[in-house]
C-alpha cells in the first residue's frame, strides 16, 4: 500500500489515491503489527505515521473512521510529525476484527498479554 515519490533526490512516502479500497482488516493488521504501539495506561493504540504530512494522516484517520468505524484522533508529535491514535472505545471492535490475522507474539500491540 505504501508508495514513494522522488523529492530532492529522496524517496518520500505518499498515501495512494486508492487507499480506501486497498485498506482491509488484513492490511490494517499488518500496519498495526509493524507500526502500532499499545498504551497500557490509557488503553489506546498509536499508529506511527511520522513520515506522512498532516493532510495525509488526516486522510488516513477519515478512512479508519468511515470504513472501519474506529474512533481516532490526531497526535501532533513534533513540528512536522503526526500520528494516529485509535481511541480506547474502539479497541474491543478492532481486536475482534484483526486478531484472527495477528501473529500470536504480536498480540501485545492490541493490549493482549500472555500470563
Amino acid at each position: 500500500m505504501i508508495l514513494y515519490k522522488k523529492k530532492n533526490n529522496k524517496n518520500i512516502k505518499i498515501i495512494p489515491k486508492n487507499t480506501y479500497e486497498q485498506l482491509t482488516y488484513i492490511s490494517l493488521d499488518y500496519w498495526i503489527q509493524e507500526d502500532g504501539s499499545f498504551n497500557k495506561k490509557k488503553g489506546n493504540l498509536t499508529l506511527c505515521t511520522d513520515s506522512y504530512t498532516k493532510s495525509e494522516v488526516e486522510t488516513l484517520i477519515k478512512i479508519l473512521s468511515n470504513k472501519f468505524k474506529l474512533s481516532c484522533g490526531l497526535i501532533h508529535k513534533t513540528k512536522d510529525q503526526y500520528r494516529i491514535r485509535i481511541n480506547k472505545s474502539s479497541i474491543p471492535d478492532l481486536t475482534v476484527a484483526v486478531k484472527p490475522y495477528f501473529e500470536v507474539s504480536m498480540l501485545y500491540k492490541l493490549g493482549i498479554y500472555k500470563n
